[in-house]
This record gives structure tokens, sequence and C-alpha cells, in this order.
């Protein structure tokens, strides 16, 4: 008996020290910022920068070597601050963070792919990102060759694990995008993309760890990144563009789940990823994925304040007080108001706008709410510019029937009148819409007669709208 005591505690004692050659005490914590809209500020619902970037900081301050910070695109286009900076100050802030990359969004392109651009061409003096901009399936028409400013993928080192991030954008995203800004682009196909970075990174560049960082919902694709093998596997996804929170891992063809997360916008939330290491095969052997509520940042970071104070000035422009609000506006009050702005300013028989213009998180608006120039850079934060057209009434029917989520003027009923007109199909009707509405080539505005590209844009129009409102009644009406 004593023998097979003996016996069985050198057999345990193996086998502990077995465990102890496959260290699974290695993590890599993977954060994820998506859809941003430079949301600087702490207001509303949005935490603010501050209290983001003082969770991020603190969770590398305690493990810098097992932290990567990236963001999953749309940081820029949203807001009075970002977009009268340009986006240079959400760079600036990514830059006191840390960010690794981020990966290119469809509204990094609303301003030309010039203006953002300039983060990356070394130049101190305009804003420079210390972190790259990913985009491996954004290609140039003309060659089908990344532009000098993008890269498919940067490799970075935690741990002793050489770590590969790609970055994708929606190979269908180019139609969220106003036509002329992305003329000489092309995206490709995101899984073939993938799997050929993948194995480019694995082979070539020796990576332990392959992340995917998507602007776009890859959820008809999760199944086949999981089912990948070989040189081609993907250790996890982070996604991006539909604003939606979920965080899901999914049974792939190895032994090892794939963690997939996307984080909702405005920072409400923070993606999490966790990778356990096997630090003798360098391989993820367990993986989970989350999503971090804003509730969980409460604290802002002192170092982020001294550098927003620094931009005091814009800031102060953003909250120029137009007026109370007169009555509550839900999204869809807002976007017919935004159609009767656009007749009224082209002394047009209708208004047309998108309903994807209008911002569903600046909604509702409550009576008694003092709107702001932020308020209405939130509703419309797009620098869409008045197009004004003449175009035959059998086009406009055929609008009916498309159901591109437009949306018209009030003298507009749906039964094809206009101010209880019946639509003639023969004769012209002048249209004010956007230069975003206008050069989609399934409308019919691109073969329209009389076309006055205005400099206009639709936003500032609101504004001044609004005020004269504000002027008239002492507060804003829907006028």
């Amino acid at each position: 008996m004593k023998k097979l005591l003996l016996f069985l505690l050198f057999i345990g004692l193996i086998m502990l020290l077995g465990c102890g050659d496959r260290d699974v005490d290695n993590v890599i914590n993977i954060y994820t910022l998506n859809d941003f809209h430079g949301a600087i500020l702490s207001e509303g619902k949005a935490p603010g920068f501050s209290r983001i970037g003082n969770y991020l900081l603190n969770e590398k301050e305690n493990n810098p070597q097992g932290t990567i910070i990236l963001s999953a695109g749309d940081m820029f286009q949203g807001t009075y601050v970002s977009t009268t900076s340009r986006g240079r100050i959400v760079v600036e802030g990514m830059n006191l963070i840390g960010f690794d990359a981020m990966t290119i969004g469809n509204h990094e392109f609303d301003w030309g792919s010039g203006t953002v651009s300039v983060y990356q061409d070394g130049k101190s003096i305009n804003g420079e990102a210390e972190f790259p901009f990913l985009g491996a399936n954004i290609v140039l028409k003309e060659n089908g060759k990344l532009d000098s400013w993008i890269k498919p993928y940067t490799v970075i080192k935690r741990q002793g694990l050489k770590i590969g991030i790609i970055g994708i954008i929606g190979s269908d995203l180019s139609n969220s995008i106003l036509a002329s800004m992305i003329k000489d682009y092309e995206f490709l196909d995101e899984l073939e993309t993938i799997k050929q970075y993948t194995r480019i990174l694995r082979t070539e560049k020796d990576c332990d760890i392959v992340i995917v960082s998507a602007h776009a919902d890859t959820s008809s694709i999760d199944r086949q990144i999981a089912a990948l093998e070989d040189e081609y596997y993907v250790d996890a996804v982070l996604n991006g563009h539909t604003h939606r929170y979920y965080a899901k891992e999914i049974q792939s063809n190895r032994s090892v789940v794939l963690p997939v997360v996307q984080s909702g916008n405005n920072g409400l939330y923070i993606g999490h990823i966790a990778l356990e290491i096997d630090t003798r095969t360098k391989k993820v052997i367990d993986a989970s994925a989350e999503n971090i509520s804003a509730s969980e940042y409460k604290t802002q970071n002192t170092k982020i304040d001294s550098f927003l104070e620094t931009h005091d000035d814009i800031i102060q422009e953003a909250k120029t007080v137009i007026g109370p609000a007169g009555t509550y506006v839900s999204h869809d009050d807002a976007a017919v108001w935004a159609a009767n702005v656009l007749r009224s300013f082209g002394n047009a028989d209708l208004g047309i706008i998108n309903d994807g213009g209008i911002r569903n998180d600046a909604f509702p608006i409550t009576k008694g709410t003092i709107i702001t120039y932020d308020h209405i850079f939130r509703i419309l934060p797009f620098d869409n510019r008045i197009v004004v057209v003449k175009v035959r009434g059998s086009a406009l029917k055929s609008l009916e029937m498309m159901n591109h989520s437009l949306v018209f003027s009030s003298n507009y009923n749906s039964s094809l009148s206009i101010d209880g007109r019946e639509i003639i199909d023969n004769e012209l009707y002048t249209i004010a819409t956007v230069d975003y509405v206008f050069e989609k080539d399934y409308y019919p505005f691109l073969n329209g007669q009389d076309a006055i590209y205005t400099t206009v844009i639709l936003r500032d129009t609101l504004i001044e709208k609004a005020e004269v409102s504000v002027q008239a009644n002492g507060k804003w009406y829907l006028e």
C-alpha cells in the first residue's frame, strides 16, 4: 500500500510539473473603441474622452505588456468640436491614450481622404497620428494598390509575442460615402483580404497572434472566419459601423473559440477581448469577449482634461446657445424639418434628404432642452452641400418605388402629389437635396436638368433657421 501511495504521489508530481511547463497566466487584453464619432466631451449619455482615456490608461499602466488598444473606425465625424478641428483633437487624444492602431471607417472619408491623410504625412505641424491607419481592402482603382497613408496591417510585440493586426472596411460601405469622396478607391472582399494578409502575417512576419479590426459587422462571415485553419486562422475579431452591442464567442474548427465584439457608439461601451496564451507554444488556448459599460469608467483623467483645456475656444463655440426647444422633437420630425428647409432654400417644389443623414443618437429632444450649435451638429454632422436640380415627374414617381429611405418635405403626399396636385410625368419639378443624395447613380438626379451645385452646407442653414425661429418666437420650432 505504501509503495502504491508513493507511486501515485510521484505521478501527481509529474503532472504538476507538466502543468508548470504550460504557463497559462499569460493573458493579452485587447480594448477596442468603435464609432466614437468625435464624442470628446462628457455630455448626455456620452462619457467623453477623459473618462474613456482614464480607464484605458489605467489598464495599460497596470499591465503594459498585456494591453492592446485599438479603434474599429469612424472616430472623427459627428460633433462640433471634432468637425471644426477636422478630427485633429481626436487624433491627439488618441495619441495621449496610446492607441496601437485605427481601422479606417466610411466616415473617415467624409471630408475627403486628403483631410485625414495628413495625420500620416510625418508633418507634426498639421497633427500626426502616432499609430497607423489600417485598411487592407481599400485600394486605388488605377492600380489596385494601397494609398500611401493606408497600411494593410501592423505588427506589435507584447510579452514576447508578435501580434499582427489587420484592418478592413465593409466592402459594401462605398454606398455610405459621398461618391465624389471615394471616386479613386475600391473596397475589396473582406474574407479574401483577411485570408491574404493572415497568411502573410503568419508565414512571412512570423506572427503568433492575428487580430482582425473591421469597420463592418462581420456577422455574415463570422462562421467562415471561425472555420479558417492552418496559416489562415484568426484569433480575434473587432467590429464597428452598425453601432450594435454584442460580444460573441464562436466555436471554431480549432479547440479555442473565436471572440467577436462590437461596442455601440460614442464611447458608451469599450470592447474587451481576453486571449489566454500558452507561452510554451505561443498559441491562444482560451478566449473571451465582453463589453464594458460607461458606468464602469466614471473617473476623469487630469492629463486629458488639461489637453482639452487647450482647445477650450472650440469647446465654448460648440456650447453656443441657440435657444430652448419649443416642442418635443423626434428623429422623424427633424428629418421632415430638414427637408422643408431644403425646399425653402432652393425655392423648390420638393425638398428631399436621406433618412440616415439625420442621426438617431441626437434624439429625442424634449421640450425646453437648451439647443446649442453642437446639438445641430449631432442632428446632422455631415458637411453635405445643397444641390438644386430639375427632374421629370416620372422620375419622382420612381423614387417612391425605390424606397431608399428618403425623406420628403411636408408638402409631398405618398399618393404622389405635391401641395395636393397630382405629379405629372412629363412636367419638370425643382428639387432641393444634398450632394450625398444627388450623386447616387441609382437616383434620377444626376440625369436631371439645370443642376446648381451650391457651396452651402445644409447644417449651417439649419442653424440659421433655428436661430430665426428663436428670434421670432423665443423658442425653436420646426418651421
